[in-house]
């Protein structure tokens, strides 16, 4: 049985839960996250933890959490085991108007996986997103898997995906996820704004 750990966060001050992934849960409400290997600054914005079902954080890095309640609040977290047909939730998310790479992924033994990300709004001129796929060594050195990218240029939901032998389709690399993985978003245009709601992760085994 997988222990759970319950934490007491204050207003604006983060507190580290420690490395994931973690499956976390804010009975309360009032709790946000974010996932770095330093502490976060004050005024950082964080995704919010779910009062009504858990919100699984699929990092090897570590998690950091804040209230956002004059009272405090509490969280509850514990360890997950990302393997077989789980869907974890990635934190790649947010208002984002420029190039950056996403949060490092680590499969625990599955074969595959398949990442719906959802775009909510979009607006510059001519501006486009490009997410891609990247396998890892565990060295910091990753390399594209090829035909795991999209290019949008508009607001709706779009899939990635990696699994041995899939049919080729835009977005699917016909490879296995290896151990180490991570998604590199390239945005380009003129003033480009992309509000990326949510991005989750299933794999397959």
């Amino acid at each position: 049985m997988t222990a759970t750990t319950q934490t007491s966060v204050a207003l604006n001050v983060w507190t580290s839960l420690g490395a994931g992934p973690l499956s976390l849960s804010a009975p309360l409400g009032g709790v946000v996250y974010v996932v770095s290997d330093t502490a976060p600054s004050a005024r950082a914005s964080g995704t919010a933890v779910s009062r009504d079902a858990e919100t699984i954080v699929a990092t090897d890095s570590q998690i950091w959490v804040t209230s956002t309640l004059s009272q405090g609040a509490m969280v509850l977290s514990s360890p997950v085991n990302t393997v077989g047909n789980a869907s974890v939730a990635i934190a790649d998310t947010g208002v984002k108007t420029a190039s950056f790479v996403g949060a490092q992924q680590t499969n625990r033994g599955a074969r595959g996986v398949m990442v719906i990300l959802t775009v909510s709004a979009v607006s510059g001129t001519n501006p486009t997103l490009a997410p891609q796929l990247r396998a890892g060594d565990g060295l910091g050195n990753f390399a594209n898997l090829p035909g795991a990218t999209q290019t949008i240029t508009a607001a709706g939901t779009y899939l990635l995906a990696a699994y041995p032998g899939a049919t080729s389709e835009t977005g699917v690399a016909s490879l296995p996820v290896p151990e180490i993985w991570d998604i590199n978003w390239t945005i380009a245009g003129s003033s480009p704004s992309f509000t990326i709601a949510s991005v989750v992760a299933s794999y397959v085994e």
